[in-house]
């Protein structure tokens, strides 16, 4: 139930959105996200509120004032906004400190708070965004600042489509194929992504000022079915003078997607779940995975995406 002393000065209504898959209903409006068709909603998965968050979770694996962790459980604190409770794959509780900044707010909710619904869902939330790419699905992975949203923005340059960025969520279809979701027509770009942009787009603006981030919403470029995933390109940052990219075989395969895991240190705190694992494995054994290395230093999204487009002309 809706806790009104916490909820926002503006009237709350029931909002249906379709995100990755899941049907969500939220208490007020997010404005990134597609609204989903509420004459074809049969059930909901998860709800958002304002409302007052547990203090306390049972059997915590991490235990203190700005994190709480257990298997059902999360809850998380940003200090001077907002805390965030999350639990059972379906519930988002917000506890707002400070009224106003609901934009910031929007940016946990589907960060952390949706990667942890995916990971209590035992779906596969990797850190990467997924591209079409002449009909194939295609994600880029890497830590913060490897270069996923500058070879995206390329590739959507060249005519692809995206489906999500930051977070892509994997799961099993009925025919055993393992599938990508779309999320939402937004992409956060650094300033070099935003400086190459030739495509079309509705709105762009500056989201983070510490990492020169920017919010692009292009419902244009936004590819919103569900698409056989087929590979995955890890990107990372080496001192080096030039781009290389080489197909990853073997065990490296499963130790690559544990990496591209969004959120993999709060898996490993919990310990990875037999059957999680067993997806990885599987997932591993289905797709191709390469790594893209690129300088330190320089500019090379040209070389990188000339790469990955030979290699998705000749190998797949």
């Amino acid at each position: 139930m809706i806790n009104n002393s916490n909820a926002p000065d503006v009237e709350t209504k029931e909002y249906l959105y379709l995100l990755h898959g899941l049907i969500v209903k939220s208490s007020f409006v997010i404005p990134e996200l597609i609204p989903a068709e509420q004459e074809k909603v049969n059930k909901i998965d998860v709800t958002i509120t304002f409302g007052k968050v547990p203090k306390t979770i049972d059997y915590p694996v991490i235990n203190n004032s700005e994190l709480k962790l257990s298997e059902k459980e999360r809850y998380f604190l940003v200090k001077g906004l907002a805390h965030f409770y999350i639990a059972n794959g379906n519930t988002i509780i917000i506890e707002q400190i400070e009224h106003i900044q609901m934009a910031r707010i929007r940016v946990y909710i589907l960060g952390g708070c949706i990667g942890a619904i995916l990971s209590q869902r035992n779906m596969i939330p990797i850190h990467g965004s997924s591209v079409l790419i002449n009909g194939l699905g295609i994600i880029f992975s890497g830590s913060s600042g490897s270069g996923k949203s500058t070879i995206t923005t390329s590739f959507i340059n060249k005519g692809c489509k995206f489906l999500s960025d930051d977070i892509t969520a994997i799961c099993k279809n009925d025919n055993g194929q393992f599938v990508i979701h779309p999320s939402y027509p937004l992409q956060k770009i650094c300033n070099d992504a935003k400086e190459i942009i030739r495509y079309e787009y509705s709105e762009i603006k500056l989201v983070d000022s510490l990492r020169n981030k920017y919010a692009v919403f292009s419902i244009s470029n936004f590819w919103n079915k569900v698409i056989t995933l087929n590979g995955l390109f890890h990107i990372a940052a080496e001192e080096t003078s030039e781009v290389y990219v080489y197909e990853i075989c073997g065990n490296e395969k499963i130790t690559t997607l544990l990496k591209s895991i969004y959120g993999i240190n709060a898996i490993q705190h919990l310990g990875i779940k037999p059957d999680f694992f067993k997806q990885l494995l599987e997932l591993s054994q289905k797709i191709k995975i390469y790594k893209l290395v690129r300088p330190l230093h320089g500019f090379t999204v040209k070389e990188q995406t000339d790469l990955v487009w030979d290699i998705l002309s000749n190998r797949f």
